[in-house]
């Protein structure tokens, strides 16, 4: 799928490479964000954060060419860091897991041009590094209802959505928590399972084993 950059001859480079394999971004009618709104979900998250500082920060999902990953200090600022460089023989995707800290840059802050997504550089593998508090991560939740979450899509069901996300959570969005008018005909009809999305964490479980309830509205990501 091809992404708005600034020109070809950037779109050569190794960071705008990354860039454009990631998939546009959708509203959760289905819609692509015109270009003008693609910074809005990133926009109060980062907007503290400077062009090449380098920062602290935990992954939340390991995907195929890139992680999605959160920095606390930032009140958890959702960014994208590619992977690729990394995948060779001695250095296998597989070390990377949910939870580890890593110290990135910030190559680009969300704007039209980056599709509204924060996108740092891993600094160096030998700063990847998996900490006692990440083993006890799914014991102990950090997350709290308002908290704004990177979720991979596993079922499709007829009146909800289940994610994961974290360390080992799962979680649900109800059909009633897809649109803001809740209008849609067929709610789920752009998402498949793989799918990396947003969401607003808006109850947790009641009980162990329970599933945490997430909101996708576009009202609910836009909060401050």
């Amino acid at each position: 799928m091809k992404l708005w950059v600034i020109n070809e001859v950037r779109a050569k480079s190794k960071f705008w490479y990354f860039l454009r394999k990631l998939k546009k971004v959708k509203k959760s009618n289905g819609q692509v964000l015109a270009i003008n709104e693609m910074g809005i979900l990133c926009f109060y998250a980062s907007k503290a954060l400077e062009l090449h500082q380098t920062v602290n920060a935990v992954v939340e999902i390991v995907k195929e060419h890139y992680l999605v990953i959160a920095i606390p200090e930032y009140n958890h600022a959702i960014g994208y860091a590619s992977i690729a460089y990394y995948n060779t023989q001695k250095l296998p995707q597989k070390q990377f897991v949910n939870g580890q800290r890593v110290i990135a840059t910030v190559m680009a802050l969300s704007s039209p041009e980056t599709s509204g997504r924060l996108l740092l550089h891993l600094n160096s593998i030998g700063e990847v590094t998996e900490t006692s508090s990440s083993k006890r991560a799914k014991k102990k939740s950090s997350y709290n209802v308002g908290s704004l979450v990177p979720a991979e899509v596993t079922e499709i069901m007829p009146l909800k959505l289940r994610l994961k996300f974290g360390i080992g959570f799962c979680g649900r969005v109800h059909i009633t928590e897809v649109n803001d008018n809740n209008v849609l005909e067929k709610p789920f009809g752009n998402f498949k399972v793989g799918q990396t999305i947003t969401a607003r964490i808006v109850g947790k479980p009641n009980q162990k084993g329970h599933l945490w309830d997430l909101s996708i509205k576009p009202a609910m990501l836009a909060e401050a």
